[in-house]
């Protein structure tokens, strides 16, 4: 956020005038390397709880011990419990230095944020109201992402029920395949078509879903690209300004959806020996679904920071985080109650 915009304003006098949004605030306040170090701990404890359920696999079935497999495990077990253990003070070391570093930046936050609120409510107050396109209005997609999220909690279910129709056939690579009466099959039958076709819903829901953020990026782009001072409602522009973007949430996509069922491809080919599975050609697909996840969102970084500054130049809005909007829903709700209980 900055108070005025004014270009007789010199560098050394302007950028003091500067504070950072509340996401950007927090990220700085918070060492990326704490978040590594919790994430070791809660690493290292899961290895600890897997080595212990191999040891007592190992106690309980001493045919196991014959097996590669359980002794693999307790090498790699203890490979991650020994980084956890050893990197565990490094990491809290370098937190530590990154808290001593960003403490000058930090410390005159919170007496130069109250100015500059004020300043961009006396900026938002003096610029045009300008409602923007019509797609930019929450009220304009709520079904879309009412199904997609409706949808979308079912789709852990059906990929389950997809899976076990066909265990129900074939429990394992090497069980023979099994067979029921007639009402049995048309179930089995009717199970893998179900889930199949919930599956494709989804998909196409969630594809949707993501062009149409992307045709509301593009259309909230186009809107402030003269640069021009204007004000409008919180709510057409929260979403692109603390929300997930299209790139974004289709990386996350390739890697919560894509690659997971392309592994669960993989293991039915591997243990099921499934017909219409291909090990050799599902793992390289879940590879590659990480790494364009990955490009995909690395390249969405930048042009991202440019669009939301340019609303923020534009439209003033304030310091917004999920924690404000959260605040404006929950007064907008009990006003509406209000309202209702007064008429």
């Amino acid at each position: 956020m900055r108070p005025n915009d004014h270009p007789e304003h010199d560098r050394a006098a302007y950028v003091p005038r500067f504070v950072d949004v509340g996401g950007g605030r927090s990220r700085v306040a918070r060492a990326a390397l704490d978040v590594v170090r919790k994430l070791m701990l809660w690493s290292g404890l899961v290895t600890l709880a897997g080595a212990g359920l191999l040891v007592m696999l190992l106690v309980t079935e001493p045919e196991a011990g014959a097996e590669p497999a359980p002794w693999i495990g307790l090498v790699v077990c203890a490979v991650v419990v020994i980084a956890w253990i050893g990197l565990a003070p490094v990491l809290t070391a370098a937190a530590d230095r990154w808290d001593g570093r960003t403490y000058l930046l930090t410390a005159n936050w919170e007496s130069r944020h109250t100015f500059v609120e004020q300043a961009e409510e006396r900026r938002r107050a003096a610029s045009v109201d300008d409602a923007g396109p019509a797609i930019l209005a929450p009220r304009t997609t709520w079904w879309l992402t009412w199904a997609t999220g409706a949808t979308g909690a079912a789709l852990g279910l059906a990929v389950v029920t997809w899976f076990v129709s066909f265990v129900m056939r074939k429990p394992c690579r090497r069980c023979e395949e099994l067979s029921y009466d007639e009402p049995g099959e048309r179930f089995i039958d009717w199970l893998s078509a179900t889930s199949g076709v919930v599956m494709a819903v989804l998909a196409a829901l969630l594809i949707a879903h993501l062009v149409v953020l992307r045709v509301r990026e593009i259309a909230a782009a186009r809107w402030i690209a003269d640069g021009q001072p204007r004000r409008t409602r919180a709510e057409r522009i929260e979403r692109f300004l603390i929300g997930s973007r299209a790139a974004v949430l289709f990386a996350q996509g390739l890697v919560a959806a894509v690659a997971p069922a392309a592994l669960v491809v993989a293991f039915a080919d591997i243990w099921f020996d499934v017909y219409w599975a291909d090990a050799a050609i599902a793992l390289p697909l879940a590879a590659a679904a990480f790494i364009v996840a990955m490009i995909i969102a690395v390249s969405d970084a930048d042009a991202a920071v440019r669009e939301s500054n340019a609303l923020r130049a534009a439209l003033s809005p304030g310091d917004l985080t999920p924690k404000t909007v959260a605040a404006r829903v929950a007064a907008q709700r009990v006003a509406r109650k209000t309202s209702k209980v007064a008429a």
